[in-house]
Protein backbone atom coordinates (compact mmCIF):
# COMPACT_ATOMS: atom_id res chain seq x y z
CA UNK A 1 0.00 0.00 0.00
CA UNK A 2 1.74 3.50 -0.95
CA UNK A 3 2.20 5.46 1.88
CA UNK A 4 0.44 8.75 3.04
CA UNK A 5 1.40 12.26 0.96
CA UNK A 6 4.20 13.48 3.20
CA UNK A 7 4.78 9.94 5.02
CA UNK A 8 7.37 7.87 4.67
CA UNK A 9 6.73 4.64 3.15
CA UNK A 10 6.97 1.29 5.45
CA UNK A 11 10.19 -0.73 5.82
CA UNK A 12 11.34 -3.42 3.05
CA UNK A 13 8.97 -6.28 4.33
CA UNK A 14 12.03 -8.49 2.86
CA UNK A 15 13.73 -6.87 6.40
CA UNK A 16 11.61 -8.49 8.65
CA UNK A 17 10.57 -7.24 11.85
CA UNK A 18 12.82 -7.88 14.19
CA UNK A 19 15.94 -6.61 12.23
CA UNK A 20 18.08 -4.83 14.15
CA UNK A 21 20.18 -2.11 12.42
CA UNK A 22 24.04 -1.83 13.84
CA UNK A 23 25.48 1.62 14.43
CA UNK A 24 28.81 2.81 15.61
CA UNK A 25 27.26 5.49 18.37
CA UNK A 26 23.67 6.35 19.55
CA UNK A 27 22.36 9.51 19.07
CA UNK A 28 22.54 10.72 22.22
CA UNK A 29 26.15 9.80 22.39
CA UNK A 30 26.88 11.94 19.31
CA UNK A 31 25.69 15.44 18.86
CA UNK A 32 26.88 19.49 19.17
CA UNK A 33 30.23 18.67 20.97
CA UNK A 34 31.11 16.39 18.13
CA UNK A 35 29.93 19.66 15.42
CA UNK A 36 31.25 22.15 16.97
CA UNK A 37 33.20 22.24 20.14
CA UNK A 38 32.90 25.98 21.04
CA UNK A 39 28.53 26.07 20.88
CA UNK A 40 27.70 29.29 20.84
CA UNK A 41 25.91 29.96 24.02
CA UNK A 42 26.83 34.06 24.10
CA UNK A 43 22.42 34.63 24.93
CA UNK A 44 21.66 35.30 28.16
CA UNK A 45 20.04 31.80 29.36
CA UNK A 46 17.80 33.87 32.05
CA UNK A 47 14.13 33.31 33.28
CA UNK A 48 12.56 34.38 29.58
CA UNK A 49 15.01 31.22 28.29
CA UNK A 50 13.55 29.05 31.21
CA UNK A 51 10.20 29.78 30.45
CA UNK A 52 10.40 29.84 26.90
CA UNK A 53 11.61 25.77 27.42
CA UNK A 54 8.20 25.28 29.89
CA UNK A 55 6.09 26.16 27.21
CA UNK A 56 7.66 24.13 25.25
CA UNK A 57 8.02 21.03 26.85
CA UNK A 58 4.10 21.63 27.77
CA UNK A 59 3.31 22.09 24.06
CA UNK A 60 5.67 18.56 23.34
CA UNK A 61 3.70 16.66 26.03
CA UNK A 62 -0.13 18.26 24.70
CA UNK A 63 0.57 17.31 21.64
CA UNK A 64 0.45 13.46 20.50
CA UNK A 65 2.71 11.08 18.24
CA UNK A 66 2.44 11.69 14.88
CA UNK A 67 5.30 9.11 13.66
CA UNK A 68 4.43 5.62 15.02
CA UNK A 69 4.81 6.06 18.77
CA UNK A 70 7.41 8.87 18.65
CA UNK A 71 6.41 12.63 18.86
CA UNK A 72 9.02 14.00 16.25
CA UNK A 73 9.66 18.21 17.46
CA UNK A 74 11.28 20.57 14.98
CA UNK A 75 13.97 22.73 16.32
CA UNK A 76 14.13 25.36 13.45
CA UNK A 77 15.37 28.86 12.79
CA UNK A 78 18.14 30.83 11.11
CA UNK A 79 22.11 29.71 12.10
CA UNK A 80 23.21 31.50 14.95
CA UNK A 81 19.99 31.92 16.71
CA UNK A 82 21.07 29.37 19.37
CA UNK A 83 18.75 26.38 17.44
CA UNK A 84 21.40 23.54 19.75
CA UNK A 85 21.61 25.39 23.03
CA UNK A 86 17.82 25.41 23.32
CA UNK A 87 17.43 21.94 22.20
CA UNK A 88 19.89 20.39 24.58
CA UNK A 89 18.30 22.40 26.98
CA UNK A 90 14.72 21.28 26.04
CA UNK A 91 16.04 17.49 26.15
CA UNK A 92 17.39 17.68 29.35
CA UNK A 93 14.52 19.56 31.19
CA UNK A 94 12.20 16.59 29.17
CA UNK A 95 14.22 14.11 30.53
CA UNK A 96 14.48 15.73 34.38
CA UNK A 97 10.87 15.10 34.12
CA UNK A 98 11.53 10.88 33.34
CA UNK A 99 10.60 11.25 29.29
CA UNK A 100 12.60 9.34 27.45
CA UNK A 101 14.06 11.57 24.82
CA UNK A 102 16.75 11.64 21.71
CA UNK A 103 18.52 14.43 20.03
CA UNK A 104 19.43 14.95 16.59
CA UNK A 105 21.24 17.45 14.63
CA UNK A 106 21.26 17.90 11.13
CA UNK A 107 24.29 19.47 10.47
CA UNK A 108 25.35 16.09 10.88
CA UNK A 109 23.40 15.45 7.48
CA UNK A 110 24.34 18.83 6.13
CA UNK A 111 27.29 20.18 3.80
CA UNK A 112 28.60 23.85 2.72
CA UNK A 113 27.54 22.78 -0.86
CA UNK A 114 24.44 21.05 -0.25
CA UNK A 115 22.42 22.58 3.47
CA UNK A 116 19.26 20.94 2.75
CA UNK A 117 19.55 17.95 0.46
CA UNK A 118 19.49 15.37 3.44
CA UNK A 119 16.07 14.94 3.80
CA UNK A 120 15.27 12.23 2.06
CA UNK A 121 18.13 10.22 3.22
CA UNK A 122 17.11 11.30 6.56
CA UNK A 123 13.50 9.62 5.90
CA UNK A 124 14.11 6.61 4.80
CA UNK A 125 17.42 5.77 7.53
CA UNK A 126 15.57 7.33 10.43
CA UNK A 127 11.84 8.31 10.20
CA UNK A 128 10.85 5.22 8.98
CA UNK A 129 12.27 2.52 11.01
CA UNK A 130 10.75 5.17 14.19
CA UNK A 131 7.52 4.66 12.39
CA UNK A 132 7.12 1.16 12.63
CA UNK A 133 9.05 1.26 15.87
CA UNK A 134 12.34 0.73 14.77
CA UNK A 135 15.84 2.10 15.48
CA UNK A 136 17.01 4.23 12.37
CA UNK A 137 20.59 4.30 11.74
CA UNK A 138 22.09 7.31 8.98
CA UNK A 139 25.36 7.56 8.44
CA UNK A 140 26.49 11.17 9.58
CA UNK A 141 29.55 13.53 8.59
CA UNK A 142 32.28 14.22 11.02
CA UNK A 143 33.02 18.49 11.07
CA UNK A 144 36.33 18.30 13.55
CA UNK A 145 38.15 20.06 10.87
CA UNK A 146 36.05 22.42 9.81
CA UNK A 147 35.04 20.40 6.59
CA UNK A 148 32.61 17.73 6.28
CA UNK A 149 34.05 14.07 5.72
CA UNK A 150 32.48 11.01 6.21
CA UNK A 151 31.46 10.07 10.11
CA UNK A 152 30.10 7.18 12.17
CA UNK A 153 26.72 5.38 11.60
CA UNK A 154 24.23 7.29 14.32
CA UNK A 155 21.73 5.28 16.03
CA UNK A 156 18.34 7.08 16.88
CA UNK A 157 16.04 4.91 19.25
CA UNK A 158 12.31 4.60 18.91
CA UNK A 159 11.58 6.69 22.58
CA UNK A 160 9.27 8.72 23.83
CA UNK A 161 10.40 11.74 21.57
CA UNK A 162 12.87 12.72 19.15
CA UNK A 163 14.00 16.23 19.08
CA UNK A 164 15.69 17.05 15.34
CA UNK A 165 17.36 20.51 15.74
CA UNK A 166 18.69 22.45 12.87
CA UNK A 167 18.23 24.67 9.61
CA UNK A 168 15.34 23.60 8.15
CA UNK A 169 14.24 20.68 10.12
CA UNK A 170 10.95 22.06 10.05
CA UNK A 171 10.49 22.03 6.29
CA UNK A 172 6.69 21.05 4.95
CA UNK A 173 7.70 17.62 3.72
CA UNK A 174 7.81 16.85 7.82
CA UNK A 175 4.89 18.74 8.89
CA UNK A 176 2.48 15.24 8.60
CA UNK A 177 4.99 13.74 10.75
CA UNK A 178 6.21 16.57 13.67
CA UNK A 179 3.79 17.09 16.84
CA UNK A 180 5.88 20.43 17.07
CA UNK A 181 7.57 22.99 15.29
CA UNK A 182 9.90 25.35 17.34
CA UNK A 183 11.29 28.22 16.17
CA UNK A 184 14.05 29.83 17.03
CA UNK A 185 15.54 33.29 15.99
CA UNK A 186 17.81 35.84 17.68
CA UNK A 187 16.94 39.24 16.13
CA UNK A 188 19.63 40.62 13.08
CA UNK A 189 21.29 38.97 10.82
CA UNK A 190 24.14 40.74 11.02
CA UNK A 191 24.12 39.71 14.95
CA UNK A 192 23.52 36.03 13.88
CA UNK A 193 26.32 35.93 11.70
CA UNK A 194 28.66 36.79 13.98
CA UNK A 195 27.55 34.93 16.57
CA UNK A 196 28.09 31.89 14.05
CA UNK A 197 31.35 33.22 13.31
CA UNK A 198 32.14 33.27 16.68
CA UNK A 199 31.39 29.50 17.35
CA UNK A 200 33.03 27.93 14.05
CA UNK A 201 35.32 29.90 13.51
CA UNK A 202 36.83 33.08 11.33
CA UNK A 203 38.12 30.71 8.55
CA UNK A 204 34.47 29.96 7.60
CA UNK A 205 33.09 33.70 7.46
CA UNK A 206 32.23 33.28 3.66
CA UNK A 207 30.38 29.34 3.74
CA UNK A 208 28.04 31.00 6.74
CA UNK A 209 27.34 34.03 4.65
CA UNK A 210 26.59 32.21 1.57
CA UNK A 211 24.43 29.54 4.10
CA UNK A 212 22.75 32.47 5.06
CA UNK A 213 21.75 33.50 2.10
CA UNK A 214 20.93 29.90 1.07
CA UNK A 215 18.62 29.60 4.79
CA UNK A 216 17.08 32.97 3.61
CA UNK A 217 15.60 31.74 0.41
CA UNK A 218 14.73 28.17 1.96
CA UNK A 219 12.34 29.82 5.17
CA UNK A 220 11.06 32.03 2.33
CA UNK A 221 9.63 28.94 -0.02
CA UNK A 222 8.90 27.16 2.88
CA UNK A 223 6.80 29.70 5.13
CA UNK A 224 8.43 28.14 8.06
CA UNK A 225 7.87 31.14 10.55
CA UNK A 226 4.37 31.41 9.98
CA UNK A 227 3.91 27.34 10.48
CA UNK A 228 5.89 27.30 13.64
CA UNK A 229 3.61 26.22 16.77
CA UNK A 230 6.51 28.41 19.06
CA UNK A 231 8.40 31.33 18.32
CA UNK A 232 11.43 31.74 20.82
CA UNK A 233 13.53 34.79 20.50
CA UNK A 234 17.19 34.33 22.38
CA UNK A 235 19.15 37.42 23.38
Amino acid sequence: MPAEPGRPAGPDPAAGPDTVLEADRPAENYGPADLHPAVDQSFAVDQSFAADLRRAADLILARPPRLGRVRLVAVDGPSGSGKTVFATALVELLRAGGHRVELFSTDLLATWTDPFGWWDRFRADVLVPLEWGRAGAVIVNDWANGQPVAGPMVRVDPVEMVIVEGVSSGRTAAAELLSVLIWVEVAGAQVRLERAVTRDGEVDRAELMAWQRAEDRHFTAEATVSRADLHVNPR
